[in-house]
């Protein structure tokens, strides 16, 4: 490997946790099948608003939307499972929106996104006003999860390359799954065991 600034540095085993078109410009010595199967991954991204409020909304830890109108596709109150001592008293509030890459969201500033997701949590929750936000940040990614199709999962690519030592790790490699913990954990077995490496190791 080479960085950057033109160090190289030698390892026995590397994994590549990026979205799968990345990993296919990264990685110039896999097989042209490989390439091409990382390329044709395709994703959702998220654009996501994460709140911390003076109160609670509902103690819900998750509401889907199903309103068409909706700028957002959940509320996720994480204060419904942490303690609010942990955020001083407060809320934590998250306000995920999975989308296309092309999505226009992903063009506009900071505070549109927030004025946009807030105008319609106050229609949700009424008796939410601005005196509620402590604080509020966006996070904006285009490539966060392949997009199950049909026949992905026999399409999907491989945690194990053609090329000795490297390992490609990512949403393309849980075909039956989500981005939760649980199944990235076991993605990250499924790594080790590919590596040939022990826990001990």
């Amino acid at each position: 490997m080479t960085d950057s600034e033109g160090a190289a540095a030698t390892f026995d085993n590397v994994v590549v946790t990026t979205c799968s078109h990345l990993a296919a410009a990264l990685c110039p010595d896999l097989l042209p099948a490989e390439r091409e199967r990382l390329q044709r991954v395709e994703y959702l991204g998220i654009v996501c608003v994460s709140l911390v409020l003076r109160r609670p909304l509902a103690n819900y830890y998750l509401t889907y939307i199903t309103d068409d109108a909706t700028p957002f596709t959940a509320v996720v109150e994480m204060t419904a499972f942490i303690d609010p001592a942990e955020l001083d008293g407060n809320t934590l509030v998250y306000l995920p929106k999975y989308t296309g890459a092309d999505d226009p969201l992903f063009e506009a500033s900071d505070d549109e996104v927030v004025e946009s997701f807030w105008e319609y949590l106050e229609q949700m929750y009424p008796g939410l006003t601005r005196d509620d936000l402590v604080a509020a940040r966006v996070s904006k990614v285009r490539q966060v999860f392949a997009v199950p199709s049909l026949g992905f999962s026999d399409d999907a690519p491989s945690v194990a390359t053609s090329v000795p030592g490297l390992y490609l790790a990512g949403s393309a490699h849980l075909p039956f799954s989500t981005l939760n913990v649980n199944d990235t954990l076991s993605l990250v077995d499924e790594v080790i065991a590919a590596a040939g490496l022990g826990v001990s190791q």
